[in-house]
């Protein structure tokens, strides 16, 4: 068995888990810490400046609109709509270069990368069936199932088909929720700390377990050196993406480094780590205000705890990525710069 098959097999094995039963959420935003929200309809997403890209309608995500109608590295992310004019799939473009490189041949194998350049490639989530022959609107504003384009891989959209498929649990980020990842090359919950056996849409839930949030994973670097270009303020030394798993042993072998765009199904303001109806206590979190964030990073006791190392990582990341706000604390920056990101602009 390829691992491709493997993975479809996996996910398909629970098919009364394919369809979240109310729904994915309510809304569509972009962006840790900057929640920009996204149209969920063609009628909004035109008022905001959106165009067909080709104005075909692919028939597992529906017709392509970008800012502007153009595909480029600043601006790489791509929203689909149905027939009916709903939202029914989110993308984005990875570009590749001589200095950063190129996708995992693995995960372009396994066509969760399609190639549709020279220099780019293409992911993809759809989160309706059937969208160009939509006649009427759901009631589900933005869709109630997530699958991957080209790798046809089903992905949970409950956190008990995540564990029930063998994903691992991670840690807790306010606004996010409780991240799951899946290594394609393991039938259990295990990682090989390969990049290229990760599976690159990682699925995060909220305190009762309903789905909140994806982020779409690449270890080539999508950000420049003037903006972020649509993807999370800055990229992600292998330190602190291991913040989010919570395991001693997290590192990769064929990385140092990663780029990730999130998009926020749910108010991500409304996703606390520590709630009334989360059984993580506030001695499982780290506790970034104190950094001047207002975000909390939880490793509950029910999986490995992070590294010190692994936590303080995520804290750096947090600061720089509020840098472009606040303006950046040069005596908190200075450490995080040095050791996790030492071509970071704007840090001296």
């Amino acid at each position: 068995m390829t691992r491709t098959s493997l993975t479809i097999a996996i996910a398909l094995s629970l098919p009364g888990l394919l369809v979240a039963k109310d729904g994915l959420g309510d809304r569509l935003s972009r962006a840790y810490t900057k929640y920009v929200e996204q149209p969920i309809t063609v009628d909004a997403a035109v008022a905001a400046g959106f165009a067909p890209l080709t104005g075909t309608c692919d028939p597992d995500l529906g017709i392509a609109y970008t800012a502007g109608g153009t595909v480029d590295d600043d601006t790489p992310a791509t929203l689909y709509y149905d027939t009916a004019g709903q939202l029914s799939g989110v993308g984005t473009d990875v570009y590749s270069s001589w200095s950063a490189g190129s996708p995992k041949q693995g995960l372009v194998d396994a066509k969760y990368f399609e190639k549709v350049d020279d220099n780019r490639y293409h992911i993809a989530v759809a989160v309706r069936e059937d969208p160009c022959n939509a006649e009427t609107t759901s009631t589900y504003p933005v869709g109630d199932r997530l699958v991957v384009k080209g790798a046809d891989v089903v992905l949970p959209t409950t956190e008990a088909s995540a564990i029930e498929q063998g994903w691992m649990k991670g840690s807790c980020f306010d606004g996010m929720g409780t991240h799951y990842f899946k290594d394609i090359s393991s039938t259990d919950s295990s990682m090989t700390w390969v990049a290229e056996n990760l599976l690159p849409v990682v699925v995060m839930f909220d305190n009762k377990g309903d789905f909140n949030a994806i982020f779409f994973a690449s270890t080539v670097i999508q950000q420049g050196l003037f903006g972020p270009n649509n993807w999370e303020p800055v990229p992600l030394p292998n330190g602190q993406m291991c913040g989010n798993f919570c395991d001693e042993d997290c590192t990769f072998s064929d990385t140092s480094i990663w780029s990730t765009m999130h998009f926020y199904f749910n108010d991500p303001e409304a996703m606390k780590c520590v709630a009334e109806d989360s059984s993580i206590t506030a001695g499982d979190c780290t506790d970034l205000s104190l950094l001047g964030m207002g975000m909390t990073q939880c490793c509950p006791t029910y999986v490995a705890s992070a590294t010190a190392d692994s936590r303080l990582a995520a804290g750096c990341w947090l600061c720089l990525a509020k840098s472009d706000e606040v303006g950046t604390d040069q005596a908190l920056a200075r450490p995080c710069r040095r050791r996790w990101h030492p071509r970071l602009p704007g840090v001296v």
